[in-house]
């Protein structure tokens, strides 16, 4: 079971609630929820490095402001150790002393140091986070009847879309091998072997037999995970139109 945790080692409520009802209880894989829950734990080091309260703002009349959805998508297009670099330097306490005006100007680099992510995991991380940020919004959202409120969860509304509006533009690449399938006579032996009565089926019980077989196309034809596989019941057929 994969749960996040502050530096205290506490669970995170807001994350865990949400992982919980949008993935965990749908039958998601760990390796899914742990990625999710990365990308949400980002955000919380974006707010840490900000001296934001992040589940303070999500549950307040003020949530995020648009400048700091663009700041949070920035953030979360870095990798870890820009990240951490951050994080750090917000932790260090500011030294007093006076500089001259040379001193403090604006250095011009040629390259800048390489600590973009590439477009792919931005932009899943950036979705992301503002599903997570769109999920409690959702709980928290007025009734129609609350028309005082309605220009504050608009403004909520317009955060969260700009936040997704900074998803990069990932270009696909030709570069690499294709991905290549099992051939057509390994396929062809795996048929044979899932075939119930078949001499190559290794399983003896006839249930078994059929159950995997069925199991068998299920993932051939659906690219099903095992752990979605499991929550499919008999009762989950659609029922047949005359």
């Amino acid at each position: 079971m994969v749960v996040l945790i502050d530096q205290e080692g506490r669970p995170l409520f807001l994350p865990n609630v949400y992982a919980t009802l949008r993935y965990r209880d749908v039958g998601f894989a760990a390796t899914t929820i742990e990625k999710v829950l990365r990308s949400v734990g980002m955000a919380y080091l974006w707010a840490a490095s900000r001296k934001i309260d992040l589940n303070q703002a999500l549950c307040s009349e003020s949530f995020l402001s648009i400048e700091q959805c663009e700041d949070l998508a920035f953030f979360l297009r870095l990798d870890r150790g820009a990240q951490d670099q951050i994080v750090q330097k917000s932790l260090a306490p500011a030294p007093r002393r006076i500089a001259r005006l040379e001193q403090v100007r604006p250095v011009t680099t040629t390259s800048a140091p390489q600590t973009m992510i590439s477009a792919v995991e931005g932009g899943y991380r950036i979705r992301t986070v503002a599903n997570f940020l769109e999920f409690n919004h959702d709980r928290i959202k007025p009734k129609a009847s609350q028309k005082p409120l309605k220009e504050r969860t608009k403004a909520r509304e317009q955060a969260i879309a700009y936040l997704r509006a900074q998803e990069p533009r990932a270009v696909p690449s030709d570069e690499g091998d294709a991905p290549e399938g099992l051939g057509e006579d390994v396929m062809d032996a795996l048929d044979a072997a899932f075939e119930p009565g078949s001499q190559t089926n290794p399983f003896q019980s006839q249930f078994n037999q059929y159950r995997n077989r069925l199991m068998y196309w299920v993932f051939v034809e659906t690219a099903i995970r095992r752990s979605e596989l499991r929550y499919l019941r008999v009762e989950d057929e659609s029922p047949r139109v005359s």
